[in-house]
């Protein structure tokens, strides 16, 4: 009962702004905020008899899928690692601390230059986005886990690995679900700064920067709505369904990275 009201209050949110962006769009120049109209036309145009919008989705979420899944692995691995070891943490934290604070978008230019257009720098910087945080919550999963758990653990002869998985990262599921969703959150802006820059061919972003180009403004707002839709949906796949089956599920609570 409670989720069906929430689905109504979302769909009501929803059509109260789609109705107040047609209101402006009246008052205003159609080229500087085009109508709900306009763009829902524009998707068609995109869609048929050429599914040009189709082949910039899949472009773009082929990339995202590759460079977080290389971010994700290499993260909580370098993160797991950091955790358990003092001194390389020591090493470590001072280097994320300086990446996370650098825009994923400022490594592009440098990208370019060192690797090239096309896909590979979109990659890189997709994996650029995500592996810090990712790394950075991993790490700090592993050092507040209950010392008590440990000691349990090992007196029933848990060791290394074994320690690990069935220790460490369940008690740190919290911190890795935060981990993953800022991961794939910053994914997307990487994914789409990059490919504004870097892409030879499809692309959300290579479409909204193209259509800059002719002032094709409805496609550029079918772009931003896109992006927000991919990213939402993609959160829903890949993280929500496993916090559902795991911290929810545990009675855990997310930690806020």
């Amino acid at each position: 009962m409670g989720y069906d009201n929430m689905n109504k209050k979302t769909i009501a949110l929803i059509m109260s702004v789609i109705v107040l962006w047609q209101l402006i769009a009246l008052l205003m120049n159609m080229k500087t905020l085009p109508s709900p109209v306009s763009v829902a036309g524009r998707t068609v145009e995109l869609i048929y008899p050429k599914p040009l919008l189709l082949l910039h989705v899949a472009e773009s979420t082929k990339r995202l899928i590759i460079g977080y899944l290389i971010a994700l692995v290499l993260g909580l691995s370098v993160g797991i690692i950091s955790g358990l070891e003092g001194n390389l943490k020591k090493i470590i934290n001072p280097l994320m601390g300086f990446m996370i604070s650098i825009p994923t978008i400022a490594w592009v230019p440098l990208l370019l230059i060192l690797v090239g257009l096309g896909d590979k720098t979109i990659i890189l910087a997709i994996f650029l986005g995500g592996f810090f945080p990712i790394a950075y919550n991993m790490q700090r999963g592993m050092e507040i886990v209950n010392l008590d758990l440990i000691r349990a653990a090992k007196i029933m002869g848990l060791k290394d690995i074994k320690c690990i998985l069935h220790v460490y990262i369940p008690a740190s599921m919290p911190s890795v679900i935060t981990g993953a969703r800022l991961g794939i959150g910053y994914s997307w802006r990487a994914l789409v700064g990059a490919e504004m820059l870097a892409a030879t061919e499809h692309g959300i972003g290579f479409m909204i920067y193209a259509s800059r180009a002719f002032q094709d403004v409805p496609a550029m707002f079918l772009g931003l709505i896109v992006i927000g839709v991919l990213s939402y949906v993609t959160d829903k796949i890949l993280i929500t369904s496993v916090e559902n089956k795991t911290i929810k599920k545990w009675g855990m609570v997310t930690q806020h990275g």
